[in-house]
């Protein structure tokens, strides 16, 4: 898990690059590299821009962490924006230059962190990219044919064949293409020393930080170099 977790800090600090570097069908490519995988495979909301807001300011106050906890909100250090512009995956169809032609690609964390009475930690941490396509009506003529740009637009797929989610109005085709999650799953020991939880892998960094639990929400400061990040009690 150190090697995954580790490379997860190197993902955020490389998202600009990875909108501009899109793989064929839109979508970064580092959805595709278990390497650099959090887990969303048992979580029940993903983590993403939208979440509970990130902290404006913080002060550790500790608290009981015994129990399971869903990735909900990840925060990236500077207040970056999980969420880029990329490159639309119809670019090169000469009906699809108009400025309502637009794409952004989204990296889209989750998992659980289940922390026992005994000391053992299992975590389990994904992520997938999910990219945002707007089509004009002519754009969808010109990619799909047809007469009708709504009934085209529900039937779109990327340029590689992958069927899109899409949906028309107000004269606009708007879709949704989302990439496997690529998934890590161990299980670790961790410790809370006061107002710091450290989860210690067998070998590698540790993943922790300065923590406050308030009601249901856990918030965890610096964990492998994001500013936060936002917890919810898993039922």
């Amino acid at each position: 898990m150190a090697h995954a977790l580790a490379s997860i800090a190197l993902l955020v600090l490389s998202a600009g690059c990875a909108a501009r570097d899109a793989a064929p069908d839109g979508a970064p490519r580092e959805a595709g590299h278990l390497e650099r995988s959090v887990r969303d495979g048992g979580a029940r909301e993903a983590a993403r821009d939208g979440g509970p807001a990130c902290p404006a300011s913080f002060t550790p106050c500790g608290g009981d962490v015994v129990g399971s906890w869903s990735l909900v909100t990840v925060c990236p250090a500077g207040g970056a924006s999980l969420t880029k512009p990329c490159d639309h995956p119809f670019a090169s169809v000469a009906g699809c230059t108009g400025a309502e032609n637009t794409a952004s690609c989204t990296n889209v964390y989750g998992g659980t962190i289940s922390l026992g009475s005994d000391g053992k930690a299992t975590v389990q941490l994904s992520l997938h990219a999910e990219q945002s396509i707007t089509l004009s009506g002519a754009c969808v003529l010109a990619v799909q044919g047809g007469s009708s740009a709504e009934s085209a637009c529900l039937g779109l797929a990327t340029p590689n064949g992958k069927k899109l989610e899409c949906a028309f109005s107000s004269g606009l085709c708007r879709c949704l293409f989302r990439t496997e999650p690529e998934t890590e799953t161990k299980t670790d020991l961790y410790q809370v020393s006061g107002t710091e939880l450290v989860v210690t892998p067998s070998a590698g960094e540790k993943l922790g930080g300065a923590y406050c639990v308030s009601g249901d929400e856990l918030v965890l400061r610096g964990p492998l170099g994001w500013a936060f990040w936002i917890l919810r009690r898993a039922l």
